[in-house]
């Protein structure tokens, strides 16, 4: 599971992102794909194995955003995901 859960619609990018497994994994890599394309590597912590990882800062950016997982499961399987995010555009402010 995750905070805030796949699909959301936020009025701005969280602070933290937060992903639990059920079971210990080694996760390997996060990027976030935004509206433009563009791929951009997150940080993350813990390294190593673990069941729960932060992406602090994660800078979404307005419009659609994945943010794609990938990493090992204890038997050294690649497990992969994706999670969804929109992020509302600012408004602009009337004169």
């Amino acid at each position: 599971s995750t905070t805030p859960p796949s699909g959301a619609t936020l009025e701005q990018s969280p602070p933290t992102i937060e992903i639990r497994f059920h079971a210990a994994i080694n996760l390997t890599a996060v990027v976030v794909v935004d509206a433009s394309k563009a791929e951009r590597k997150l940080e993350f912590t813990p390294h190593g194995s673990a069941t729960t990882f932060q992406l602090p800062n994660p800078q979404l950016a307005p419009g659609h955003n994945e943010v794609k997982w990938k990493g090992l499961s204890k038997d050294g399987h690649v497990v992969t995901g994706t999670l969804v995010y929109e992020i509302k555009p600012k408004e602009a402010k009337a004169s």
